[in-house]
């Protein structure tokens, strides 16, 4: 319940830069001002609002954000509370479908824009669900001419990469077998251990990890070429059994790109990260709704996570609640 779009159907008395009515979508972390923090932690005042270590204080109950938090309820509801602070108007131009989509969509733009490819860089994208798909959306709204390999799951994520600007879809799931494909494209060689899985010796100059389970982050750092960089941006969880040796051996950067900040940089000045997604949406240079495949009632639950479960069968990339007015 943390991505979403909607109108404002009530302000509270001190509020005075907002109206009934107005057509938002929130951001929605618990940062230090929407939980009522009285001062300010060293990184929210920077803007570092991603980097926030106030997350259990303030007037609300602990959580990083709406859908979390048992104080602000979430977006799987016809209604849920939210900070001014965490506000952005939507214009009548951006489809309910394209605002619904702002969230991830400055998740993937934050990876980018901290984590910037050169245009002659060979870019390898692990995962084409929602984070895997507005990663490429993103890097290509953004003016990024890299070279961009996805690795996707299913035939019909691989043609949304595609109509997205990747240059190359690979059709990998489980296993080692899309290293060739890796292989074939960088014009790196194939390395076979006598202990673990194959090493790409001269693989990509960078890799974004979209997915976060233990056999991308351990694919990604096995497929980066020496001193490259490998980005965390689908969230790992408790990692077992991953061989770090790449990153020692290879030198590895290795980083994490968390949500979204209100400084980042764009156009010459410091944007709010979900500023610079309205932005992009609104002037035409991205469109991501036709990624909402998917959308039912609040009791039609049942059928929405069964369509969640079943994506291939389904070609579900993002499913979405629907509260009619």
């Amino acid at each position: 319940g943390h991505e979403n779009i909607g109108y404002i159907e009530k302000i509270g008395p001190s509020v005075t830069n907002w109206e009934v009515g107005d057509r938002v979508v929130v951001e929605p972390s618990l940062w230090c001002k929407p939980r009522g923090s009285a001062e300010l932690c060293p990184y929210c005042a920077r803007g570092e609002i991603n980097h926030c270590i106030n997350i259990t204080k303030g007037s609300v109950t602990p959580g990083i954000s709406i859908g979390l938090c048992h104080d602000t309820g979430g977006s799987w509801s016809p209604y849920f509370v939210a900070h001014e602070e965490q506000l952005f108007k939507v214009p009548d131009s951006i489809s309910e479908e394209n605002g619904m989509m702002i969230e991830p969509f400055a998740i993937t733009l934050h990876a980018a824009l901290q984590n910037f490819p050169d245009d002659s860089e060979q870019v390898l994208i692990i995962g084409a669900g929602t984070i895997g798909l507005c990663m490429v959306a993103a890097l290509r709204a953004l003016g990024s001419e890299a070279e961009l390999i996805v690795i996707a799951r299913y035939e019909f994520q691989a043609e949304a990469a595609k109509k997205l600007g990747a240059t190359h879809v690979i059709l990998g799931s489980r296993g080692t077998s899309f290293y060739e494909d890796i292989v074939e494209i960088t014009g790196a060689d194939l390395k076979n251990p006598v202990m673990g899985k194959p090493l790409v010796m001269g693989g990509v100059d960078r890799v974004y990890d979209c997915v976060g389970s233990n056999s991308s982050l351990d694919d990604a750092m096995r497929l980066t070429r020496n001193g490259g960089q490998v980005v965390f941006v689908g969230e790992p969880g408790i990692v077992k059994n991953l061989d770090w040796t790449p990153i020692f051996t290879q030198d590895l950067v290795v980083k994490a790109a968390y949500l979204y900040s209100h400084v980042e940089k764009y156009n010459g000045q410091h944007w709010k990260t979900f500023d610079i997604a309205i932005d992009l949406i609104a002037k035409d240079k991205v469109d991501i709704g036709w990624m909402v495949t998917h959308k039912f009632e609040l009791d039609e639950y049942k059928q929405a996570f069964s369509v969640t479960d079943n994506k291939k069968k389904e070609k579900a990339i993002k499913v979405a609640f629907d509260f009619p007015e």
